[in-house]
């Protein structure tokens, strides 16, 4: 019985054993997009950004009581 189930998850022609591979295709680019756009963006346009979302998360956190 096991063995027939990984069969069939595994088949190459297996619905679910194409529709994860697919999904790990997709994170894996978007893995590899944020990684190149990380390696590509400058401190100078990191740092501001980090700001904004510093006080971002005070405005928050005030509002939230928390």
């Amino acid at each position: 019985m096991r063995k027939a189930l990984w069969m069939v998850l595994l088949h190459p022609r297996s619905k679910r054993g194409a529709s994860g591979q697919e999904m790990v295709e997709y994170a894996l680019l978007a893995g590899f997009i944020a990684v190149s756009i990380a390696a590509f963006v400058p401190y100078q346009v990191t740092g501001p950004i980090s700001s904004i979302f510093s006080k971002v998360q005070t405005y928050l956190t005030g509002w939230g009581n928390g």
